[in-house]
Order: structure tokens, then C-alpha cells, then sequence
């Protein structure tokens, strides 16, 4: 695709990234809620690792890595379709987008990509640096 074709999908992007990027508050409580699920996983973990000799399929320090990954990435699972994109499905809203002289599909492609994508940046650089702080306190 030319650059011409692909403008309507980087503003699309842009400004849906930006619009997500606003709601700090919300990803500061949700950045402290995972952090706190985090150290829970970790120490329900930790408990089994000391209550057991058996040999683990996993060492105790990459369980941790991989809690701590799939706390940050948690935003990225697909729970959830986009709201907006539900509501003009079940309101019939959808005819006047595909009236649109662009691709539907990588429209709503540039909307997903910036509904999924800002939420866990503002989640996952800053959970990165709490766990190389944190970890040292978990007993590693």
C-alpha cells in the first residue's frame, strides 16, 4: 500500500492511541492492581516451591519472569471487543461505515490496534521497572 492509502488508517491509529493515552488515572490504578495481583501470584507460587521437593518443570526465578510478563501484558488479551465498534454492530451503524471510501477491515484494525496497544504501554514499561526493584524483595 502507497503512503497516500495508508493516511486514513495512521489517523485512525493516532488519534484512538491518543485518545487512550489520556486516561492516565485509569492505568496508574490498573498498573498498581496488577503490580498487587503480581506479588500475590508470586508468593502462592513461592509457598509451593518451599512446600515441595519434587523436582519443578520451572525454576522459582522464571516462574517470576513469567508472572511478571503476563501481568504486563495482560491488557493484550482479547477479553473484550471494543465498545464502540459493539455498539454500532447492534445499532446498524456499521452501513455508514462501510459508505467510507477506505478498507473496513483495517480501519477497524487501526482501532483495535491502538485499543490494545495504549493501555499496555502505559501498563507495561512502568510494571517492568517495579518488578527489577521489587524482585529482590520477593527473595531472589
Amino acid at each position: 500500500m502507497s503512503s497516500n492509502r495508508l493516511r486514513p488508517y495512521r489517523a485512525i491509529l493516532s488519534a484512538r492511541f491518543r485518545m487512550f493515552l489520556q486516561y492516565r488515572a485509569a492505568a496508574l490504578a490498573g498498573l498498581w492492581t496488577q503490580v498487587f495481583f503480581g506479588l500475590v501470584l508470586l508468593m502462592i507460587y513461592e509457598a509451593f516451591y518451599r512446600s515441595s521437593t519434587a523436582l519443578q518443570p520451572m525454576t522459582f526465578a522464571e516462574v517470576v519472569s513469567y508472572v511478571w510478563l503476563g501481568q504486563a501484558l495482560l491488557a493484550m488479551l482479547p477479553w473484550n471487543a471494543d465498545a464502540e465498534i459493539r455498539a454500532m454492530v447492534r445499532s446498524g451503524a456499521v452501513a455508514y461505515e462501510l459508505c467510507r471510501p477506505i478498507d473496513l477491515y483495517f480501519l477497524w484494525y487501526a482501532r483495535a490496534l491502538a485499543w490494545r496497544t495504549a493501555p499496555t504501554i502505559l501498563r507495561a514499561a512502568p510494571m517492568c521497572a517495579i518488578a527489577v526493584v521489587v524482585l529482590p524483595l520477593v527473595g531472589l
